[in-house]
């Protein structure tokens, strides 16, 4: 399935979603028609996918916003007509596109991003709002949000902050590229590899050793409390509903 805001979307594997922004012609760059792509297929995944593999036509994953956004009269919606709209118009706007950012970390299926080439701005942060990240040692990240008179608003604080702390948040927020192995290195990515796309296998089959609905509980914990979820009142609450779950699994 192609979307038209140039998401394309196929079931790769029984288990396998893949959702590939798919716009080579701009880098794989974003509009508000892709998150509400984004959103409409991750309301979409069954619960037989256990995994989403999120990525970008090469040789990019995302060059962010699409540069129509910051053209007068080059699409219906542009920065400077949303800015010349009221508080609640300009907010509607945001909410809804935090959202194609902010639905992952709903799903029940693990949800990986393959990052290679390019993450700029939304894309940088729509790698950050999966669960899992594969990255090549060269890949270039960078918020530029603040080179263009804004700031990053579609997760990078809720992300970045509690993995970094104060000093390296502030420090790629305000526009600090990093490459993937500093990615890495710091914590924002699972895998580094050279062969992003082999390692995604290779971790898939790993995840595949695991109960699939201890898996979906294990994500869920780390989601609720990443969210500010009381860490050891959650996981005893979701062991409890495991094992329940294990009984009526055994008894069938």
């Amino acid at each position: 399935m192609n979307t038209p805001g140039g998401v394309r979307v196929w079931q790769e594997e029984p288990d396998v979603l893949r959702v590939r922004l798919d716009r080579p012609e701009s880098r794989n760059a974003q509009t508000p028609q892709t998150w509400a792509d984004l959103v409409s297929v991750a309301d979409q995944v069954t619960p037989e996918t256990r995994f989403v593999i999120l990525d970008g036509t090469a040789p990019d994953f995302s060059a962010g916003l699409d540069r129509a956004l910051f053209a007068p009269g080059a699409s219906d919606v542009t920065l400077l007509s949303l800015a010349q709209g009221t508080d609640a118009e300009l907010d509607t706007f945001i909410q809804a596109a935090q959202a194609a950012f902010r639905v992952w970390r709903s799903l029940d299926a693990h949800v990986v991003a393959v990052v290679q080439g390019n993450a700029i701005g939304a894309g940088f942060q729509l790698a950050l709002a999966a669960d899992l990240v594969v990255v090549h040692p060269e890949a270039h990240l960078v918020l530029r949000e603040t080179a263009l008179g804004i700031i990053p608003d579609l997760g990078a604080a809720a992300h970045l902050h509690p993995t970094l702390g104060y000093s390296r948040a502030l420090a790629l927020t305000s526009g600090i590229p990093i490459s993937g192995s500093t990615a890495y290195a710091w914590g924002l990515a699972t895998v580094l590899s050279e062969s992003p796309e082999e390692a995604t296998q290779v971790l898939l089959d790993q995840l595949r050793a695991a109960n699939p609905g201890a898996l979906r509980a294990a994500k869920r914990v780390m989601a609720d409390v990443s969210a500010g979820a009381e860490p050891w009142v959650t996981e005893r609450h979701a062991q409890m509903q495991r094992m329940r779950d294990l009984i009526r699994e055994f008894t069938q």
